[in-house]
């Protein structure tokens, strides 16, 4: 029997969504063969097809469902670290993954984590096929977590989940108590974490996990997992409203805030409001229904693109439209998250333009709120999460992991005293 429990307190939009047409058609998608020649036959979908296998997984990072005659047939995710849990009792797993095409080809890269633990990379290949992946596979019937996320940035790609199958039951994945929201750059995005100077960029460099933001918000995810194992009131609280903390990260390698490295293209604030980067259809307005996490706490890690035109300027028709940018991109992180915790910085570098962020910062938090009182209203702030360069450097002199270690080592004491130990733990997030 198929478990249908979930925590609905903030998964709102998207899962009671589909919860409303889960009684729709199957994903009607053929296995294929995938990057490694192992081929998975085809399996049976359970009644009502993915809208019925969607209700119990958790999307994790942004994510917006993919419609056939009004039923919700796959998810579509493609910021760095966004994918999926799931939860199941059996000895298999499987997941049809599909990228959207690219003529060069190549691979886009998804971590998959089990119990925890970071088993692998899995590399789908970038040629708009589905491909049925067997995600575990054990001797002996027991209870897994599985997470699968993208270690590659969205501009590369598009990733769209259409089935999850098991031997076994598919269970109601646990919630997490705290969401995070990282705003960045490749810095955020993870570009070339993997490799070693002298080396340029690859997809297979990049890797969102291992990243500041990523390690940071794992490690305080274990400590306040392992404060409440066994305190909650009942055995459903404890399961699918648990007192942990997930991710998501909206960034894009070359993006600033109000000037890109190339000089050309949209900047981060006009992207941030999409759940797939690439596309404008898929912007969620301030007033409207948001199809992703409200999060306690949003951390801005932009500035290092908009570097060649501020670099040695002291003109206010350069530094001016900065600090207009970024002041513009504070309110609407506030407007969208509903009065976050927001915490600035210019990491892993110190900066000279540091005093332009905390001019924006200023203006924010003594402007007038309508809809806050000065009690309730969180300040922004700016942090340091300096770290020396250790390890060598990444590709094309991008942090190497070891920085990366640093910095999370820096930002969790911050996001820790963030965070409102106040929450009602029956309100909790993918």
């Amino acid at each position: 029997m198929v478990s249908r429990r979930i925590c609905v307190g903030a998964v709102a939009g998207f899962a009671l969504l589909l919860a409303t047409v889960a009684g729709g058609l199957g994903c009607g998608v053929s296995p294929q063969t995938d990057t490694d020649g192992i081929f998975v036959g085809k399996g049976e979908l359970p009644p009502g097809g993915f809208a019925a296998q969607a209700i119990l997984l958790q999307p994790v990072g942004r994510s917006t469902p993919l419609f056939s005659d009004e039923t919700p047939v796959a998810w579509r995710y493609s910021w760095p670290g966004s994918g999926f849990r799931a939860r199941f009792r059996g000895q298999k797993l499987w997941a049809t993954l599909r990228e959207s095409r690219d003529p060069l080809g190549g691979s886009i890269y998804h971590v998959l984590e089990i119990d925890g633990r970071i088993i692998k990379k899995i590399a789908v290949p970038r040629d708009g096929k589905a491909h049925r992946w067997l995600l575990v596979d054990n001797d002996t019937v027991a209870e897994h977590t599985v997470r699968l996320t993208r270690a590659n940035e969205g501009v590369y790609s598009e990733s769209r989940l259409s089935a999850v199958q098991t031997d076994g039951d598919l269970l109601a994945a646990s919630a997490a108590r705290y969401h995070v929201e990282v705003i960045g750059d490749s810095i955020s995005a993870g570009y070339g974490i993997e490799g070693q100077m002298p080396c340029h960029f690859t997809l297979a460099t990049e890797n969102h996990s291992k990243t500041y933001a990523a390690l940071a918000v794992r490690q305080l995810h274990q400590q306040l997992v392992a404060q409440v194992d066994g305190l909650a009131d009942n055995a459903f609280d404890q399961q699918l409203c648990r007192a942990g903390v997930s991710l998501s990260t909206v960034a894009w390698s070359g993006k600033g805030v109000r000037y890109n490295a190339s000089g050309e293209g949209p900047t981060l604030p006009t992207l941030y409001p999409r759940a797939i980067p690439t596309s404008s259809r898929t912007a969620s307005s301030v007033l409207g229904p948001v199809l992703w996490n409200r999060a306690d706490v949003v951390v801005i890690n932009l500035g290092t693109n908009d570097y060649n035109f501020l670099k040695g300027s002291r003109s206010a028709e350069v530094i001016d439209p900065f600090i207009e940018a970024y002041l513009g991109l504070l309110r609407m992180v506030r407007a969208y998250h509903f009065n976050p915790q927001i915490l600035c910085t210019l990491a892993p570098a110190r900066s000279r333009y540091a005093p332009f962020i905390k001019a924006a910062i200023e203006r924010f938090n003594n402007e007038p709120v309508e809809w806050l009182s000065d009690e309730v209203r969180r300040r922004a702030r700016f942090i340091e999460i300096h770290a020396e360069p250790s390890g060598g450097e990444g590709c094309d002199g991008h942090p190497s992991a070891a920085t990366h270690l640093a910095m999370a080592e820096a930002l969790r004491p911050e996001l820790s005293r963030s965070l409102d130990p106040d929450r009602p733990l029956a309100v909790c997030w993918p």
